[in-house]
C-alpha cells in the first residue's frame, strides 16, 4: 500500500468510516455541481449505508483497505505509543503552569501596593491600588 494515500492517515475503523463518507460526499457534490443546469439540484446526502463500496476505483481501493488491515497492529502500537508521549507532554505542561503560577505568586507578595488617588478637576476621582516591585 502507498505509504501516501489517504487510507494511510485513518487510525482505525472509525477514521476509515469517515474517510469512505468523505469520499462519498464529494462525490456527491462533484455529481451535483455537474447537474447544476437542471432545476431538480438537490443537496448532497452524507448518509450512506455501512457495507456501501469505495466511491472511486473500488478494486483498488479494497485491495489498499487490506493492507491496511494487515497493518493494524503496528498502527496501533504507534497510536498507543503517541497516546504516552502525550500524556507524559501534558504532565510536563502542567508541571510548568505550576511552576509560573508559583513564580507569579511569590512576585505578587514581593510587590509593595500603593494606594494613588486620582483627582479630577476640584474633587477626588478615584482612589486606585498600584503594585510595583520597584518602590
Amino acid at each position: 500500500m502507498s505509504r501516501r494515500g489517504m487510507l494511510g492517515f485513518c487510525r482505525d475503523n472509525d477514521d476509515r468510516d469517515e474517510l469512505k463518507k468523505w469520499m462519498w460526499g464529494l462525490r456527491k457534490y462533484e455529481e451535483a455541481e455537474r447537474m447544476a443546469g437542471c432545476s431538480k439540484l438537490q443537496v448532497p446526502d452524507f448518509n450512506i449505508p455501512d457495507r456501501a463500496p469505495w466511491p472511486e476505483d473500488c478494486g483498488l481501493m479494497e485491495h489498499e483497505e487490506g493492507l491496511w488491515r494487515t497493518w493494524e497492529p503496528r498502527r496501533q502500537r504507534l497510536v498507543q505509543r503517541s497516546k504516552v508521549k502525550w500524556k507524559r507532554i501534558m504532565k510536563e505542561r502542567e508541571k510548568q503552569r505550576q511552576f509560573q503560577f508559583a513564580q507569579l505568586r511569590l512576585a505578587h507578595q514581593k510587590c509593595k501596593v500603593q494606594k494613588v488617588n486620582i483627582y479630577w478637576g476640584q474633587g477626588m476621582l478615584r482612589e486606585v491600588a498600584l503594585e510595583s516591585p520597584w518602590l
